[in-house]
């Protein structure tokens, strides 16, 4: 079903929309995905008013078909209620999505035989401080902190925050870490003898051309002449579900960088993601690793769910398909390819609603089998953020009347109400509690 086309009275609509908005990049024309031609024009729109519904401020999105990318664009403003509008050059943060840039150079190394991923790190390096309490350690390799099953905790701030923890038997579990890509940012640091950024610049950033993507930002111009190669005061701030402006981090000491805080575009990270699979950047050994050296996570009845070292992985019976998602306070991004087929897309907002948008943008363009996660609150359109979107834009009273034309069409449901009530909390503790007694009225 080609699930591009509207009515020409919902573009024009749209289309009056459109006019007072922020778009940019390639309006015109058609491109192509999933082999169907799709209307650029009446993407951006369903594109727009979806984020206008969601309340998000902000999108870079990229579509890839065919090894290639096919349509890239950037929608809105950089801080709500600003006119700043967002450009093809305005970094957003990668949020987890920055592990995948330290993926790269390991596996840089590895082709070069400089780094063996089922050695132990110990062997590279052997005083990781923060580890060294636990023997366990000394097992942990690069495979297993790329497929998260090191045992590491994900931040010492779950838990003890004085001591990182290795709560499970390395190799053993999946446990997603970020302080597991710490500990390989210090290896890779010692074996090339570079900072992060440096060698992050000179294996990733030149070679691949990625001009916008960056380290830090600051909105002082650089005062460290040592970071300015890597900082851009083009950049988006991050909102809560409610719109409301969120502090951004601007730390130059950022530690948790490597797996969290790098900033880029999607135009950048589409080339990113292709190099992984465009039989020039990487050897065949390489492609196997990432497609074959997996661990089951969850099998179910059409497909199963993997975790490799570098990329998760949704395996169908036709096709695998990476995905990584990432959530940083104000920020959600994903990134989805289909490596048989060579066509996926690629997000990254400026909003906690952000990963809303990834049905519709699925739906319009590379129709991945994504309804498998039915039922999934992060899918939109459902009933409780709806309702969500009419009380953020005109408010409980509106909210109620809307409440009381489903019950009376015998269309609502507790759990829903749940849901509302959950997303509500957020904001206001009496107003949650009425939504979970309502239906009991």
């Amino acid at each position: 079903m080609n699930t591009i086309t509207t009515t020409v009275q919902r573009i024009v609509f749209y289309a009056l929309l459109f006019l007072s908005s922020a778009v940019l990049g390639q309006t015109d024309g058609y491109f192509i995905s999933n082999g169907k031609d799709i209307h650029a024009r009446t993407f951006d729109l369903e594109i727009e008013q979806l984020m206008s519904e969601l309340g998000i401020p902000a999108l870079s999105v990229a579509i890839l078909e065919d090894g290639k990318t096919a349509y890239t664009n950037v929608y809105g403003y950089k801080k709500m209620g600003s006119d700043d509008a967002a450009d093809l050059h305005t970094a957003f943060e990668a949020c987890s999505l920055s592990k995948i840039f330290l993926v790269f150079s390991v596996y840089k190394l590895v082709d070069k035989g400089m780094l063996d991923l089922d050695v132990p790190l110990y062997n590279y390096h052997g005083r990781y401080k923060p580890l060294m309490h636990d023997k366990r350690y000394k097992k942990i390799t690069a495979r297993m902190i790329l497929s998260h099953t090191s045992g590491i905790e994900n931040w010492t701030s779950e838990n003890d925050p004085k001591v990182l923890e290795i709560l499970e038997e390395p190799g053993k579990t999946f446990i997603y870490s970020g302080e597991g890509f710490l500990y390989l940012t210090e290896v890779m640091e010692h074996l090339l003898d570079e900072s992060f950024s440096d060698f992050t610049n000179r294996l990733v950033l030149e070679p691949l051309g990625l001009k916008d993507t960056y380290m830090w930002v600051s909105d002082q111009g650089d005062q460290n002449k040592a970071a300015a190669l890597f900082t851009t005061s083009n950049y988006v701030t991050g909102h809560d579900i409610f719109g409301n402006v969120m502090a951004k981090a601007m730390d130059y000491d950022a530690d948790k960088l490597p797996a969290s805080y790098m900033h880029t575009t999607a135009a950048d990270y589409a080339k990113l993601v292709l190099s992984f699979f465009d039989k020039q950047t990487f050897s065949e050994t390489i492609h196997k690793e990432m497609l074959e050296s997996l661990v089951l996570l969850q099998p179910l009845d059409n497909f199963s769910v993997y975790t490799g070292p570098g990329f998760s992985v949704l395996r169908f019976p036709k096709e695998d398909l990476l995905f990584f998602n990432g959530s940083n306070s104000g920020f959600k991004s994903t990134v989805i390819y289909s490596a048989q087929n060579q066509r996926g897309f690629i997000f990254f907002t400026n909003s906690d609603s952000g990963k809303r948008l990834m049905y519709k943008i699925n739906q319009l363009t590379t129709e991945f089998d994504l309804e498998l996660e039915n039922g999934n609150p992060d899918m939109y359109p459902n009933t409780p953020w709806v309702l969500f979107h009419v009380y953020r834009r005109k408010g409980s009273e509106a909210l109620f009347r809307k409440l009381d034309y489903l019950k009376g069409k015998n269309m609502l449901h507790s759990g829903e109400l749940e849901e509302l009530a959950s997303i509500l909390s957020r904001k206001d503790g009496d107003l949650s509690e009425k939504v979970r007694q309502y239906l009991d009225q």
